[in-house]
């Protein structure tokens, strides 16, 4: 059985600095981590790699967070069963449900509060493989 540490997490964010930051807090921690600095490339690595947990930058150029989790939760690949945590700067409450609304899991802000990020994502995918598992004896049954 894997420990609580282990995961695989998909940070997707336009800034470079915020992808390496959340990387280094990560792999301290023991969680592999992708990397995509796009929509459109998180999508696709979300596809291939099947993460536990998505940390998903709102505001990026081109297709933004909220429409990268729109279409995760609506994938029908088994993509809607990843966890996405939006993280953005803002910390309005509004911004907030918007990302509930779109199918996010949970709310990060930046800058990273290392303690409350790694919470966040321990719970997260303590749920998910919960999920998994419930999945799975659906599954059988």
């Amino acid at each position: 059985m894997e420990n609580n540490k282990s995961g695989k997490i998909l940070v997707i964010d336009d800034e470079k600095r915020n992808l390496r930051l959340a990387e280094d807090i990560l792999e301290n921690e023991g969680y592999e981590v992708l990397l995509a600095d796009c929509g459109e490339e998180g999508l696709r690595l979300a596809k291939k790699e099947q993460p536990d947990v998505i940390l998903l930058d709102i505001m990026m150029p081109g297709m933004d967070g909220l429409e990268v989790c729109r279409r995760l939760k609506a994938s029908g690949s088994g993509m809607e069963r990843i966890k996405v945590i939006i993280v953005s700067a803002k910390a309005h409450t509004d911004d907030k449900v918007e990302g509930h609304e779109a199918g996010a899991d949970d709310y990060a802000t930046k800058p990273y509060d290392e303690v409350v990020l790694l919470a966040r994502v321990k719970t997260q995918i303590r749920t998910k493989r919960a999920e998994d598992e419930v999945h799975q004896v659906q599954l059988i049954t």
